[in-house]
């Protein structure tokens, strides 16, 4: 792409930036007006329920606890004296503290006949709501229709004498009362319509016929609307009004004038609009800025390009070289591992016939009686002994590095093999006079996993830890563990001791091949520190690992856990293969 179309391709961007921001302005603008006409007919509705009929409900709840704690009216309903009933329900009433609210009050008693009555009403037809008081035996609000098809807030509760209903009260409230107090005490525009949408309440009945054409005729299922004419703005909340049933009884209707908030809300759309102007004479402003150092940049990008070709092709020539010694240093990896495991396997050879020789000799000595080359023929047997045992570990590390060093799972008594093993040990503890001991916790029996691995991984743990440590106690145990919160078993092998301890310092060394946490420890008691490596490498191999804690001067805890198995495969033999990259990152976790 050349300049002069890059140049355009950034003008026309801007031009859509513009457009896309006076449409987005715009679309805001009228739903911050939409969002403000909801919340204020939500509003609306809100005050208008609490103020009209919720606070009705409220107070006459409230006042009735007083009826009912009149122990006077109820022992007179009780014992039927009507005239101390007549009089104790005219005193309450008269001295009710919502009285400017509660409008009547009517007292049935048992047989849902009238008792007492606050003012000249229909009593047949609030009779059937006391016997419902009666038979249901718990209060309840309604709101039902009078003898002129108007609005009535009632709330019936029933009385009791010594837990004997004795009687029931109701209080009534017209909604024509409770809607003229509102306007009274908040001057707004309120009405009450009849259930099929005629006015029969309210002042201002100019400014309701006058917006009557803007209610759309479905107006009982519209509790959110707006109403918008030439010269003025208004708010109109509807408030559905129905009884227990869900019957209609009447509709609750406030107009507000709302011209003052539209006015703001324009303001804040004009000041919207002016911000967004400067925001887009500052953002070509800046694109201008961004064309001119563009126009730079590309001419400096030419000039990089062709010096990246260069450094790209000198890349491709060290990433080519890479490869070749990569090759090399994996061949002569190879090369390492094929040349250990011929020259361990040749010298084993020999070493096998030393061996043997010696031990023979050393046989025909005792029996001839000649002690004085005894001694020598022992230390040849034994340097032998110790020389196949480092072969034999190099055999092993080679074999591991190579990724060749196999699996071979048969099943085994593990009590069998431990006896062995601490035969096997003892000796080596009694050299430098340790106490071995045995510490095992349940009875395993036959488990499946390389015998052979398992024991010479067991035997590097106990040498080490008779090798250093000098009058003490070493410890082999093992138990079974079972994980909570999986259905894994595994199989725990601890060897402890109290030697000297290894520092933290020089824990990280253990299994690192051919290192020793100390390397004056290679001089004083030898090895090559390749058995800790190995038998680390053994266990991971067969699904577990070698854990380690070590406390200086207190002695040091060496752990095998591998997973626990009691049947083999239906090939009698299962084998795996331990990759290289397996053995790259080991660490040691306490």
């Amino acid at each position: 792409m050349n300049l002069q179309k890059k140049i355009l391709l950034i003008s026309f961007i801007s031009l859509f930036i513009i457009i896309t921001s006076i449409f987005v302005s715009w679309r805001y603008g009228e739903y911050i007006e939409e969002e403000h006409y909801k919340s204020s007919v939500l509003d609306g509705q809100y005050i208008l329920w609490k103020n009209v009929i919720d606070q009705h409900h409220s107070r006459m709840k409230y006042e009735s606890k007083r009826i009912m704690r009149n122990k006077n009216l109820t022992q007179g309903l009780w014992k039927k004296e009507l005239r101390i009933v007549k009089e104790s329900a005219a005193y309450d009433y008269n001295g009710l503290s919502g009285s400017a609210i509660i409008k009547n009050l009517m007292i049935f008693n048992s047989k849902g006949d009238s008792v007492f009555s606050s003012d000249e009403l229909e009593v047949e037809k609030y009779r059937n709501i006391s016997l419902e008081v009666l038979n249901r035996k718990k209060y309840f609000y309604d709101i039902i229709k009078n003898e002129h098809g108007h609005g009535e807030i009632i709330f019936a509760f029933p009385l009791y004498y010594k837990n004997i209903i004795v009687g029931s009260g109701i209080f009534i409230q017209s909604l024509e009362s409770s809607v003229l107090d509102y306007d009274k005490a908040t001057n707004s525009n309120t009405y009450l319509l009849t259930s099929s949408g005629h006015k029969y309440i309210g002042q201002n009945s100019k400014l309701y016929e006058s917006l009557f054409n803007f209610i759309p005729k479905d107006f009982m299922k519209n509790s959110l609307l707006y109403i918008l004419d030439q010269n003025k703005r208004y708010v109109l909340s509807i408030i559905p009004i129905k009884n227990r049933k869900n019957e209609p009884v009447s509709i609750l209707v406030s107009i507000k004038n709302d011209v003052n908030n539209f006015s703001k809300i324009k303001n804040f759309q004009n000041k919207l609009y002016i911000f967004i102007v400067i925001v887009l004479f500052l953002t070509i402003l800046l694109w201008s800025f961004i064309l001119r150092k563009t126009i730079s940049s590309i001419n400096n990008t030419f000039k990089i390009l062709s010096q990246n070709e260069k450094l790209e092709a000198k890349v491709f020539e060290r990433t080519e070289e890479l490869k070749i010694a990569l090759d090399q240093a994996k061949s002569a990896g190879r090369a390492k591992s094929a040349f250990l495991a011929n020259m361990s396997h040749e010298l084993r050879t020999p070493l096998n016939a030393i061996i043997g020789y010696s031990d023979m000799l050393c046989e025909d000595v005792e029996n001839m009686g000649i002690n004085q080359v005894k001694d020598d023929l022992n230390k040849i047997h034994r340097s032998g002994v110790h020389l196949l045992s480092l072969i034999q570990d190099i055999l092993d590390i080679s074999k591991i590095e190579a990724g060749k060093m196999e699996l071979h799972n048969t099943k085994f008594n593990i009590e069998d093999m431990v006896q062995t093993v601490m035969t096997i040990a003892k000796p080596l503890a009694q050299k430098n006079k340790n106490k071995i001991i045995l510490s095992n916790r349940e009875f395993i029996g036959e488990i499946v996993c390389d015998e052979g691995k398992l024991r010479q991984s067991l035997l590097n743990l106990l040498s080490n830890a008779c090798k250093f440590t000098e009058n003490g106690h070493v410890t082999l145990g093992y138990y079974r563990e079972q994980k909570s919160h999986t259905s894994a078993t595994y199989l725990i092998f601890f060897v402890s001791d109290t030697g000297c301890g290894i520092p933290k310092s020089n824990q990280e060394k253990l299994f690192s091949a051919f290192s020793q946490a100390d390397s004056s420890i290679s001089k004083e008691f030898g090895g090559t520190g390749l058995g800790l490596v190995i038998s680390r490498q053994f266990c991971k191999l067969m699904g577990g690992d070698v854990y380690m804690e070590s406390v200086v001067g207190k002695g040091t805890i060496f752990e095998i856990k591998i997973p626990l198995r009691t049947s083999i495969g239906s090939t009698g033999e299962e084998k795996s293969c331990l990759a290289v990259d397996e053995l790259e990152n080991i660490s040691v976790s306490s």
